[in-house]
């Protein structure tokens, strides 16, 4: 048999296509390259059945023609479904023994075989394929994301310079503008109304221009505890604190409470004042 070719089931037309062949004309390799669905040749090997004919211009015209004496035509069989055919040929020889029917049917069997690697072969590619597409996106979006962190980390710390130089500026205002004229004012003739009130002012602006506010942010003290706590830090007792507040003298020993708990302090006998200056 000295021709020979392979054909594979088309799932958009339902026919065959010719794959590939040896031994045939370009010609007849034209003639036979689509086997069309419904045709006698489809029809048969759709009954997962092999034939081994003599071709006759009534049958088979086209083989008959080319002048063929004898084609065999096995169908492929993968998974209970026929996917493709093998076809072999010769202007030769009239018949082939049974022997060698058996054996061409074998021969498509293993074809049927090799193509289920093969497609196996080309899934696990593929899937290979994206796989590496997958992990390529994913350094993609990894060095978006450093580059990203990258320029946050920078906005940031710009941030931060900008805070820190208006407090500085902010700092350096109240010194020079602000706190000379304060203490102009307390040297002067005052009332004692006059000089707790302007002496408050001074502690006030004391504490604004000195770190030791920028330690307390992180308490998250209300105004009237950090009023307090610029009280005990200076000296204040709690009935002075409370006079000069005009409150109870509970009031003021609940704030102490609270803030000696939001410093963590509030389960030992730490001294409030001498932990405040501390921390300075």
């Amino acid at each position: 048999l000295e021709c020979a070719g392979i054909s594979m089931k088309n799932d958009k037309t339902g026919g065959f296509d010719l794959l590939c062949s040896t031994g045939l004309t370009r010609e007849f390799q034209e003639k036979v390259r689509h086997v069309s669905a419904g045709t006698f040749t489809w029809a048969r090997l759709m009954e997962k059945k092999s034939f081994h004919i003599q071709p006759t211009i009534g049958s088979t015209p086209i083989a008959f023609e080319e002048g063929f004496r004898f084609v065999s035509v096995t169908p492929i069989v993968q998974r209970d479904e026929v996917v493709g055919c093998l076809v072999t040929a010769s202007k030769v020889i009239a018949q082939i023994p049974q022997q060698v029917c058996i054996g061409l049917e074998l021969l498509a069997a293993g074809l049927g075989n090799i193509i289920v690697r093969m497609q196996a072969k080309q899934q696990l590619r593929e899937e290979i394929e994206v796989r590496i597409r997958a992990e390529k996106a994913l350094r993609a979006e990894q060095r978006n994301l450093e580059e990203a962190n990258t320029a946050l980390k920078v906005l940031l710390k710009h941030r931060e310079d900008d805070k820190k130089e208006l407090e500085e500026k902010l700092v350096s205002n109240v010194k020079q503008l602000v706190q000379p004229y304060v203490k102009k004012l307390k040297a002067g003739n005052l009332d004692p109304l006059q000089r707790m009130t302007i002496n408050l002012i001074d502690m006030n602006l004391d504490e604004i221009v000195s770190p030791f506010l920028n330690n307390m942010r992180s308490f998250h003290f209300t105004p009237r505890q950090l009023e307090i706590i610029g009280f005990i830090r200076e000296g204040r007792t709690t009935k002075e604190i409370a006079q000069l507040l005009s409150v109870g003298k509970d009031a003021v020993d609940l704030q102490r409470f609270l803030i000696r708990k939001k410093l963590g302090i509030n389960k030992n006998k730490a001294n409030l004042r001498s932990y405040l200056l501390s921390m300075s």
